[in-house]
């Protein structure tokens, strides 16, 4: 049992840590870079001891990581001991020297008609990229992002906490649900969501409501033995693997497949069209289509059909809206489609230093967008 002094330590520690997450030095986080490594690892040493964790024999066979990818298990197994922690702190700060979802912020807009857009000043998620909305059949907005919040990715690990067995590497890639009741002004974060088939890596979410049976989720998944070290988290896309799953409530999804794999998968978006054929795009604009209800897909030609990145579609009955991130730039576009085989292209940007668009269009008839912004 800890001492009192201990406990109040670690209380020190978790509150010093916390206003330090908080702080910002312009835009960027403040925390990892001004928290001395050796004090990082005495204040996480010091929580560990307080939280239950694998027993003292386990503790004694231990053996140093062989890399990243062993450490990421270790983490999913919910198998971490005290030893592990200076190589997690280790790992968090290799993270940070790249761009990921750790230094972007989930920004919304709202319109009349999904064209001409208000932007809202402040993000209503930080640390989170990627961002899916889906709206139920109460009308409440659902918005799926891949978690990006380090800190919290620390504290999990240190308790072992069985998370990151039903949402995968949340804190680095994994999901995270947040829901609103009020038409997407204000959010909760969801208690529980269980994604059953890949334990791994999971991200770039794209959901789709259908008609007969609940929710479709396509995504990215790299399975635990192909787990990329931590410095490649960010641009795993390549080689990955799609994963479909399906869900009546939007909190269990179970696996229904790898309808996919491309070298190139990465930020999918899908759907039905009024013909009955089923559409995905990725990132660069590649398609692919499916003739037996989204189980497999074939690429398309004329690849890729436009220049853009991180598509979103938008089926509005005869009028089909293709809302992506500039080819080689930082604004966000609109393209339509009337049927045949070609797509108009809006050409001024719709909104400026945006990127991986989520449209949804609420009961009322008007739109909310969600998207990505880098802190500089």
């Amino acid at each position: 049992m800890l001492k009192t002094l201990d406990r109040l330590r670690i209380s020190e520690h978790c509150l010093f840590m916390e206003r330090c997450r908080r702080t910002r030095v312009g835009e960027q986080a403040f925390f990892p870079h001004v928290f001395p490594a050796a004090c990082m690892a005495a204040s996480l040493l010091l929580a560990m001891a307080a939280c239950s964790g694998p027993t003292s024999d386990s503790a004694s066979s231990w053996q140093p990581p062989a890399d990243d990818r062993e450490l990421m298990r270790r983490v999913l197994d919910g198998v971490i001991v005290e030893q592990d922690i200076p190589y997690l702190e280790a790992m968090v700060e290799l993270c940070l020297s790249t761009d990921g979802p750790w230094y972007h912020d989930i920004y919304t807009a709202t319109s009349v008609d999904g064209l001409a857009w208000q932007v809202e000043p402040e993000p209503v998620w930080e640390q989170a990229s990627v961002p899916e909305a889906v709206l139920d059949q109460q009308g409440r907005v659902w918005l799926f992002a891949v978690d990006g919040d380090l800190q919290r990715f620390l504290v999990w690990a240190m308790e072992n906490d069985p998370i990151f067995a039903m949402r995968g590497l949340v804190g680095m890639a994994g999901l995270i649900p947040l829901v609103s009741e009020d038409a997407g002004e204000t959010f909760r974060e969801q208690e529980y969501l269980s994604l059953e088939g890949n334990p791994g890596l999971v991200a770039d979410p794209d959901i789709l409501q259908l008609d007969d049976r609940g929710f479709e989720l396509i995504y990215l998944g790299i399975a635990p033995e192909d787990l990329p070290e931590a410095d490649s988290l960010s641009s795993a896309g390549a080689g990955g693997m799609a994963y479909r799953a399906s869900s009546d409530d939007l909190e269990v999804f179970e696996a229904a497949g790898n309808p996919m794999q491309d070298p190139s998968f990465m930020d999918p978006t899908h759907a039905v069209f009024p013909d009955g054929t089923w559409k995905m795009l990725w990132s660069g604009m590649y398609s692919a289509s499916s003739d037996d209800g989204g189980q497999s897909y074939q690429p398309d030609g004329d690849q890729p059909f436009l220049a853009g990145l991180a598509p979103d579609l938008l089926l509005l009955g005869d009028e089909t809206r293709l809302y992506f991130q500039q080819g080689g730039g930082t604004d966000l576009q609109q393209a339509v489609w009337l049927g045949g085989q070609e797509w108009t292209v809006t050409d001024e940007s719709i909104i400026p230093d945006a990127s991986r668009p989520t449209v949804i269009r609420m009961s009322d008839g008007t739109f909310r967008m969600y998207f990505v912004r880098t802190r500089s």
